[in-house]
């Protein structure tokens, strides 16, 4: 069952939040849509407001989606993503998972003409490193539900900010 943000630090002391695209976008640009952006700010205030009680995780292709010609090019979205990071950064609370194995796979997954429904890459590999039960993630933050809702279930993830 997915978990409100406003909850979070109360139910997992230590939760590790894995960030999709959507996260970074809605938080720093403000052309986003008002919902998404109340949402990505509401875990981000949840975060501020209880420092280290929260990590978040962060894949690098997630990183390369969300800095595009686009963001990078307006100072307003790029100096909010900035202060965003430096602040995670500064409080050990940003986590940059090694994901090489997760990419290489994935982009042969994509070359495969047999593969039933097509993801982009970040979210193969973002599908991929929840699938992993090695690796300690305890929600999702994306705007996507519909291509992550299988794997959440399956290793038991909270799905934010639904």
């Amino acid at each position: 069952m997915p978990v409100r943000s406003a909850t979070l630090a109360k139910k997992f002391p230590d939760l590790r939040i894995c960030l999709d695209t959507g996260f970074f976008i809605a938080l720093c640009d403000p052309r986003d849509a008002t919902e998404r952006r109340a949402k990505a700010d509401n875990c981000y205030s949840d975060w501020v407001s209880k420092r280290n009680r929260f990590e978040f995780v962060v894949l690098w292709p997630v990183l390369h989606e969300t800095l595009s010609t686009r963001f990078t090019s307006n100072p307003q979205i790029l100096g909010q993503f900035q202060r965003c990071m430096l602040s995670l950064r500064k409080h050990q609370s940003l986590i940059f998972l090694d994901d090489v194995e997760y990419r290489e796979k994935c982009l042969d997954m994509l070359m495969t003409p047999e593969i039933q429904r097509r993801f982009s890459l970040v979210d193969l590999v973002l599908r991929e490193v929840m699938c992993d039960p090695n690796v300690k993630i305890d929600a999702l933050f994306s705007f996507n539900p519909r291509d992550f809702t299988d794997i959440c279930r399956k290793r038991h993830l909270s799905l934010l900010p639904y």
